[in-house]
């Protein structure tokens, strides 16, 4: 099919041509202009030309890594972590338990590891893609937790609660006499239990402890410090006769404030993952 213009076609566009534009217009310049019009009818539609080619293939190649990126992104925040336990064993319904005098480690796919002691017992109780929930059945275990975005790990010990986010603490907990102590290296954490439901905060360098229904937080120097003198002290012979006198609180030691906070809510439960493991002996 031809592109020229028709006859009729130039007719048509003459005609609205002198009915809209005004002014004379002499023969030269309305020659001059119908020549310009044939020329341009003529060329019909502009094509693009390589360097714009080039332009809009990589303007594509961008909006598809952009895509792809985001949906990488999504799916990898939606999934569950992953988890394994080196020098322990791990049952069916997440038990954690040493089986060496080096204890056990747990190793989560974020970065963020789990020590237990020699003779510590644990439990995951549940796992998501922001965190876990571990229960820290007795003994002591060491905790460092990833800094990320929407992290979100409890730590349970008997009826106390630790809401992390990103940090380094060490838990010690007594499931024979109720005692917890919670020493943090590094970041700032949140106990809630019995006698602060609402939940204390406690800082970077400082210890709590928690004993016969009182909390305490002071600094963990001052706590190491007062220990070795209560060690030293219960080394030493009493003489006979002499009366026992109970040990007093360390001076720089003060009641953990409660936060004016609203309860800490806690995250829904989920079946931990279930790694091939040897079962827990009976």
């Amino acid at each position: 099919m031809s592109s020229e213009p028709t006859p009729s076609t130039l007719q048509s566009v003459e005609a609205v041509v002198r009915e809209n534009v005004s002014g004379y217009v002499d023969g030269d310049h309305h020659e001059h202009g119908k020549q310009r019009l044939l020329a341009a009818l003529s060329q019909g539609r502009p094509r693009f030309t390589a360097p714009s080619r080039r332009r809009v293939a990589v303007v594509g190649i961008l909006a598809l890594a952009l895509v792809a990126g985001a949906y990488v992104w999504k799916q990898h925040r939606s999934v569950r972590l992953s988890y394994d336990v080196t020098g322990g064993l791990l049952s069916d319904s997440g038990y954690v338990r040493s089986s060496g005098p080096s204890g056990a480690r747990l190793s989560f796919s974020d970065g963020t590891r789990v020590d237990l002691q020699e003779g510590a017992r644990a439990r995951i109780a549940a796992v998501d893609a922001h965190g876990a929930r571990i229960s820290i059945e007795n003994g002591h275990a060491a905790l460092s937790v990833a800094r990320l975005p929407g992290a979100a790990w409890y730590v349970d010990a008997g009826p106390f609660v630790i809401q992390v986010t990103g940090t380094q603490f060490d838990v010690d907990w007594s499931s024979y006499d109720d005692t917890l102590s919670v020493d943090l290296h590094e970041g700032n954490l949140v106990v809630s239990g019995p006698p602060a439901p609402n939940g204390v905060l406690l800082r970077s360098g400082q210890r709590l402890t928690a004993l016969e229904g009182r909390l305490s937080i002071e600094a963990m120097e001052s706590a190491a410090q007062s220990a070795a003198e209560a060690s030293a002290r219960l080394a030493s012979p009493v003489p006979d006769g002499s009366p026992l006198l109970a040990e007093p609180a360390p001076e720089n030691s003060v009641p953990a404030e409660p936060l004016p906070a609203e309860p800490l809510p806690a995250p829904e439960a989920a079946p931990p993952a279930t790694l091939a493991a040897p079962p827990l002996e009976r």
